[in-house]
């Protein structure tokens, strides 16, 4: 009786537990609590998309932006000469913009001084040792000079003027000149009596005196518009002369008479004075 008992208590505790707590439910997620966990979801998923995306882009980013700084420096040196005309605002008739310039140009040259170096002859009529002429002839040169380039410019940046001055540079050159000297001899006679033997001696000299034709060519270093330098004469000598000579010049740059008459070579943007800036309102 005991044994059934225990078995039948044993039995109703199972039944009781399978009917309380044998099994659990999991509980059913609405649909807007689906739909929140899906957008996070691919927020999630684009923000690693992302993230990706620039890692793999680093180096082709690193090479646009190098290309794209070179551009922008470029474009910075093209609008450089126009930078003084902005800061220092709108002018007239144009903008006036002042450079340091090295320049190629060609010249006007007139010896001012030729100073004619004459042969060591100890039978000279005359105790001196060179010969100096004056404005005796006229030429023409290329130089290599370093000054400042004055540029004016219209508004679209057209432009209209341009003028060098020169400060130092370097020119070769040529100087000519043709002279009719005339025709025919200069002769000149001495007479020298020995008082010991009154014996008497006789000695003449004579020139020609033709026409003279003048071509040299020179070499000088310019200070402004003044040359100094030495030539090598090629034309007519004139007797007791050598061949080489020191000049004086002065150049004119053909720029000044017409346009353009120079080359440049390299120029940098400098300050402009107001002071004379005679196009600024």
């Amino acid at each position: 009786m005991k044994k059934l008992l225990f078995i039948t208590m044993v039995l109703f505790c199972i039944k009781a537990s399978a009917q309380t707590g044998g099994t659990t439910t999991t509980p059913v997620k609405t649909e807007a609590e689906i739909k929140a966990e899906a957008q996070k979801t691919a927020a999630l998923l684009a923000q690693e998309k992302e993230s990706e995306k620039a890692k793999l882009n680093a180096k082709d980013k690193a090479k646009f932006e190098k290309y794209e700084s070179k551009k922008a420096l470029k474009h910075a040196l093209k609008i450089a000469e126009h930078e003084d005309e902005v800061r220092l605002g709108k002018a007239v008739a144009g903008n006036r913009v002042n450079y340091s310039a090295h320049v190629l140009s060609t010249n006007f040259i007139i010896p001012m001084v030729r100073v004619n170096f004459l042969v060591n002859d100890p039978a000279a009529l005359e105790n001196k040792k060179a010969s100096v002429s004056l404005f005796n002839s006229v030429g023409a040169g290329v130089g290599y000079s370093w000054g400042k380039l004055e540029r004016i410019t219209s508004a679209d940046g057209t432009v209209i003027s341009q003028e060098l001055t020169n400060r130092l540079g370097f020119q070769v050159g040529v100087l000519f000149a043709a002279g009719g000297g005339g025709s025919g001899t200069n002769t000149q006679t001495t007479t020298e009596t020995d008082p010991s033997t009154s014996a008497t001696s006789t000695t003449t000299v004579t020139n020609n005196q033709g026409a003279t034709n003048i071509f040299a060519l020179t070499a000088t270093f310019s200070v402004l518009n003044f040359q100094f330098g030495g030539g090598y004469e090629l034309g007519t000598l004139t007797p007791g002369h050598r061949r080489g000579f020191v000049t004086i010049a002065y150049s004119i740059p053909l720029s000044t008479l017409i346009k353009g008459g120079f080359w440049i070579l390299k120029k940098k943007p400098v300050p402009s004075d107001n002071s004379d800036d005679s196009l600024r309102q």
